[in-house]
């Protein structure tokens, strides 16, 4: 269910890191004070460094338990899909990036919004859930989710996108309490989650709206692959496909995808009869 520690160490030190940093402020006010963010003072220049600590910094046992658990269903698996799909140092190096972005992201439209509030103040690790969990979601938005075939359909990870999307809207108009932090979050894992696999883009697009067609033939690719090279009528080689395979990828396999959230070993998914192509 979880990626194991030797998968995503980054993950389970920042998982750490919060736990521990969030004891110690349950019991003594003054670090929970210093570390939680001030947006008054930060849209002033002030306190710039809580931005990011009060990630780490939570409320209460309970918001603790909450986001706790919440991260580690999120955060290790993000880690391992990037390292699958982009290298040990350049996915952790983008996972890092990521996190330091979704910070300052965050960070800064709280300041912008409540910048004339100066009893506002705000901790926690929502947004950071938020943006792993939508990134999670948008990075392959047409592979159909794990579910029960019993109970549901397969469902599409970019419905179940949109719903959490328009769900955070509607909280953030009947202004819900802290729900507008957790909105920006999940804008950022969406933004980074196009920046990193921009065709990502194109399939929510050609989902949602299918009468937009490609200007390019069948014939011309209108994605990248960053899983690796492989011929299209030919055989594919043994570990050239990563954490997500592209949408040509899925075409070549006659094998049902599957998107368990929280399965990191969904690699394996396109690995398995892959010696199953279409001819």
């Amino acid at each position: 269910m979880f990626a194991s520690l030797r998968s995503a160490p980054l993950a389970y030190l920042i998982i750490l890191a919060t736990v521990v940093c969030s004891i110690r402020a349950f019991t003594r006010s003054s670090f929970f004070d210093t570390w939680r963010m001030h947006p008054y003072s930060v849209y002033r220049g002030k306190r710039m460094s809580t931005v990011l600590t009060s990630l780490l910094v939570h409320v209460d046992g309970m918001h603790l338990l909450i986001n706790g658990a919440l991260l580690c269903l999120t955060l290790p698996e993000v880690e391992y899909m990037l390292v699958d799909d982009f290298g040990t140092i350049g996915g952790r190096c983008l996972f890092v990036l990521f996190t330091l972005f979704t910070a300052v992201f965050a960070g800064t439209l709280t300041a912008i919004q409540n910048r004339h509030r100066i009893r506002h103040w705000s901790a926690g690790s929502s947004a950071l859930i938020m943006a792993m969990l939508l990134y999670f979601l948008v990075y392959f938005p047409v592979e159909p989710l794990t579910v029960d075939s019993s109970l549901l359909p397969p469902w599409k990870p970019v419905w179940l996108a949109l719903g959490i999307l328009a769900l955070l809207l509607a909280f953030v108009f009947f202004k819900i309490p802290a729900s507008a932090i957790h909105l920006y979050g999940a804008v950022a894992g969406i933004l980074f989650a196009f920046a990193t696999r921009p065709q990502a883009l194109n399939e929510m697009v050609e989902l949602i709206c299918p009468f937009v067609k490609s200007e390019k033939g069948d014939n011309e690719s209108t994605r990248y692959n960053h899983t690796g090279k492989y011929p299209v009528s030919g055989s594919v080689e043994k570990g050239t496909f990563a954490a997500f395979a592209t949408l040509n990828g899925i075409r070549l396999l006659k094998v049902k995808a599957v998107h368990p959230l929280g399965n990191h070993q969904r690699c394996k998914r396109f690995c398995v009869r892959k010696h199953q192509l279409v001819n």
